[in-house]
């Protein structure tokens, strides 16, 4: 009986220490989930489709692809889908990133490393998801549900 016991208490113990280790994980960031939007126009940009893929919390990681990247013509890449991989911190309304790799298909973009950008959340002051946006000074994205 006193095992039965003992293993009673045990199994309690874990569960109430799983229940804490849930309850200690940083709550998501407004910033994560999938996005969607459009290149400026000529001569700005060139209209194509972006789209931003947001993970993690306040450590964000971010995969950037560009349908059509400009920046594949200009540097003779084979391919014109732009994807990149950053990485960035979340501080308020404000995610900063920094980008760790871009390509063009096989050819790496070596010029960006490093290379910072700033995305602005706006939550249009309602709990709705469907209507938050992310601004980086060029493009206004939305969620891509």
């Amino acid at each position: 009986m006193r095992r039965r016991s003992i293993a009673v208490v045990l199994a309690l113990l874990g569960f109430g220490l799983l229940a804490l280790a849930a309850q200690a994980e940083p709550s998501p960031s407004p910033f994560a989930g999938a996005w969607i939007g459009s290149d400026p126009a000529p001569p700005d940009g060139d209209g194509s489709t972006v789209h931003l893929d947001i993970t993690g919390g306040p450590s964000a990681r971010i995969a950037f692809t560009d349908r059509f990247g400009t920046v594949c013509v200009n540097e003779g890449a084979s391919q014109t889908v732009f994807t990149s991989i950053l990485t960035g911190r979340v501080q308020g309304d404000h995610l900063t990133a920094t980008f760790k790799i871009a390509r063009c298909g096989s050819t790496i973009i070596g010029f960006l490393k490093g290379e910072t950008i700033v995305y602005e959340y706006d939550d249009m002051g309602t709990p709705d998801l469907s209507d938050d946006t992310l601004s980086d000074g060029s493009v206004l994205w939305q969620r891509d549900n």
